[in-house]
């Protein structure tokens, strides 16, 4: 038998709140879109789902996957467990995805991960350098070569430095998007072509999209000035200076805060919490009303500096549900960013790198000035 395929597709977690119960139910529709997508590529021999969701399991073997179920009575790691569910694969290829990245991937899309990867003899593929939630390896006898990563973000730049030679998936938007947050659900809302599940749990959510329409309008007004704040990387800068007749003001700040360990280790520091440092909150709002039209703003990071911050709040913040927000920082900021007369969006990285992308190229009269996945030429 000779080199086959495999992809493993994580899904996980138990959620603890309202929001993140809600958040959870359309992750797992989001999972099953993706392994009917996956069944229909030939390149892939197997499709194996990893996760602690009892009520996924069933209908993924009905779709074709493997289904391997967490153990909620032991503490999980993520490298340690996907070489307990890899092993047996040393000598083939494996893909591995978190359960709602990529979620707009198409056939063709996985097809070309796969031939590539058939087409090496080591190496490995990657969504992104530092902190990738894509990442195609061969063999799978790579991941012995390492130290297994407590997260899904670090592993592929391990393997990288371990010596595995570097593909570097194409930078488009539905690569790098992934579903973090309520502002990535909301984008993802936006879209065709979705997954038939996908689209009735989003439609059952029912969450408001005015805010964010109103910021994507920014982007037609001509010298319109866009403020964009977190982990920003350069290709999107690149991509809206190319494509729109914006000035941007930004800072760009903490990229691979998760995967460098920063996070964890509350050495995360921001510029933009300095400035609400000298400033009050609302000054700094009223400020910005005056230099922009429109702001994005991965709240990550300036909540990471604060530290504390819990995911409901982050959460809840991102919807502007200051009701639900138990933070009196955090829904002082939010409060701040719905009054400040002009479309404010909050999210995480995805929001200023593949979901910003996405809510804006529907604008685009032509292609966009950037590379596509070569399944799609």
């Amino acid at each position: 038998m000779g080199k086959r395929v495999v992809a493993v597709v994580f899904s996980g977690g138990y959620p603890k709140t309202e929001i993140e119960t809600e958040m959870v139910a359309i992750h797992k529709q989001m999972v099953l879109d993706k392994i009917e997508t996956m069944k229909q590529v030939p390149e892939l021999a197997e499709v194996l789902l990893v996760t602690s969701h009892e009520d996924l399991i069933e209908p993924a073997r009905q779709l074709g996957a493997r289904v391997c179920q967490d153990n909620p009575t032991v503490s999980f790691s993520f490298g340690s467990r996907l070489y307990e569910v890899t092993r047996e694969y040393a000598d083939d290829a494996i893909i591995y995805t978190g359960g709602v990245a990529g979620p707009l991937l198409s056939v063709s899309d996985w097809q070309w991960v796969a031939s590539t990867l058939l087409a090496q003899e080591v190496a490995v593929m990657v969504n992104n350098p530092v902190s990738a939630d894509i990442v195609g390896y061969t063999p799978g006898s790579l991941l012995t070569s390492i130290q297994l990563p407590s997260r899904d973000n670090f592993l592929g730049y391990l393997l990288k430095e371990a010596g595995a030679p570097r593909i570097m998936m194409p930078n488009v938007a539905q690569v790098n998007f992934d579903i973090d947050t309520p502002t990535d659900i909301l984008i993802l809302s936006l879209q065709k072509n979705l997954g038939f599940r996908t689209r009735k749990a989003l439609d059952d959510w029912g969450q408001n999209t005015e805010r964010l329409l109103k910021a994507q309008k920014t982007f037609q007004e001509k010298g319109a000035e866009i403020f964009l704040a977190g982990r920003i990387g350069a290709p999107l800068i690149a991509y809206l200076n190319a494509n729109f007749k914006v000035r941007l003001r930004l800072i760009s700040e903490e990229r691979g805060m998760k995967a460098l360990g920063r996070e964890d280790s509350g050495e995360v520091r921001s510029l933009l919490a300095l400035l609400l440092k000298g400033m009050s909150i609302e000054e700094f709002f009223i400020f910005l009303a005056e230099t922009s039209s429109a702001a994005f703003i991965d709240t990550r990071v300036l909540f990471a500096h604060w530290q504390g911050i819990s995911a409901a709040d982050r959460y809840y913040s991102d919807l502007g549900l200051i009701d639900k927000i138990q933070n009196k920082k955090v829904k002082q900021f939010t409060e701040a960013t719905l009054v400040a007369g002009i479309p404010v969006i909050l999210g995480g990285h995805s929001l200023v790198s593949g979901g910003l992308r996405l809510l804006t190229e529907p604008l685009l009269e032509q292609t966009p000035t950037i590379p596509v996945l070569p399944g799609q030429m």
